[in-house]
């Protein structure tokens, strides 16, 4: 792909936005470019958007694997315990705990993998 065909596609994304400025989906889409063109920057503030419109869990949890794969486990933890708290799931909580275990945080994955 070339620069100009990032450029549109950027535009086109924005042009989304511009059209239907309330939808979160419509953030988490270009966030999503974003984050394929390793623009972690515009790509966190597209996903925070998308939160402020729509706090829901799937959002919490979609933000959390972001800052897991830029290695902001931190902030990553307290999404997905976010994600748990406004959805307190089986699924939440083995999600938490594959994170944890990835990150070597053995007994906190025993816990959550326990939960239910």
């Amino acid at each position: 792909m070339s620069l100009e065909d990032l450029d549109r596609a950027a535009a086109d994304y924005s042009k989304a936005i511009e059209l239907e400025p309330n939808s979160p989906d419509r953030y988490i889409y270009r966030g999503n470019f974003y984050w394929k063109q390793n623009d972690t920057d515009l790509a966190l503030v597209d996903f925070s958007k998308a939160i402020d419109l729509d706090p829901t869990a799937d959002r919490y949890a979609y933000q959390g694997d972001f800052y897991w794969e830029i290695g902001d486990y931190d902030r990553a933890e307290a999404n997905f315990t976010k994600a748990i708290a406004l959805e307190p799931t089986q699924d939440r909580y083995n999600y938490r705990a594959n994170f944890y275990r990835e990150i070597g945080k053995q007994e906190q994955a025993i816990a959550d993998y326990t939960k239910y």
